[in-house]
């Protein structure tokens, strides 16, 4: 159904950052279709960590609201990358996309909120969002200091990172109790 984008930037992403020394080797690495082993661990420990955090949520009913407020506020994090940093390279998908005005890509962040308000308590869908925040601010800090910026592979290296981040905050708070 998804292709598992996201999983491919988060493995390229984790090799690129763990296996490179300067920002054109780690480019060069993230552009490699081979998984490495920091891809590898990346995969298993973000698919462990979503599993754990699904399979310690209960009722299906309360499983699949928080999937879809991860899921809606994992693609309202990337936005964060987006608006705060620039493409790392001027070939890639991250700079073919371009850069959306500021309040296009701040009314997808709000919409994603929106879907989350509308599937979980606002009390968890304020933290939620928070959590999908603080990791999309965390991944565009991380992309700008190791390749000076954005790409494809980053944007679904943080859609995962937020998934993770969310169903983690909402499995911890109860949801499916």
């Amino acid at each position: 159904v998804t292709g598992a984008l996201h999983e491919d930037g988060l493995a390229d992403t984790a090799d690129g950052f763990g296996g490179g020394t300067g920002s054109a080797r780690k480019l060069e690495i993230m552009r490699d279709s081979r998984i490495g082993t920091f891809g590898a661990l990346a995969l298993v420990l973000s698919l462990a960590a979503r599993w754990s955090a699904i399979a310690a949520m209960a009722e299906p009913g309360r499983v699949a609201a928080a999937l879809i407020g991860a899921g809606a506020l994992a693609r309202g994090g990337l936005g964060v990358p987006v608006l705060l940093a620039r493409p790392a390279r001027a070939d890639g998908l991250g700079a073919r996309l371009g850069t959306p005005s500021r309040p296009l890509a701040l009314l997808g962040m709000g919409l994603s909120v929106a879907i989350t308000v509308f599937v979980l308590p606002p009390v968890l869908a304020g933290g939620s969002a928070l959590a999908a925040l603080a990791t999309g601010l965390a991944m565009s800090w991380l992309a700008r200091r190791q390749i000076g910026g954005y790409t494809g592979d980053v944007l679904g290296a943080t859609a995962v990172a937020c998934e993770c981040a969310v169903l983690g905050l909402l499995s911890a708070n109860g949801v499916g109790r």
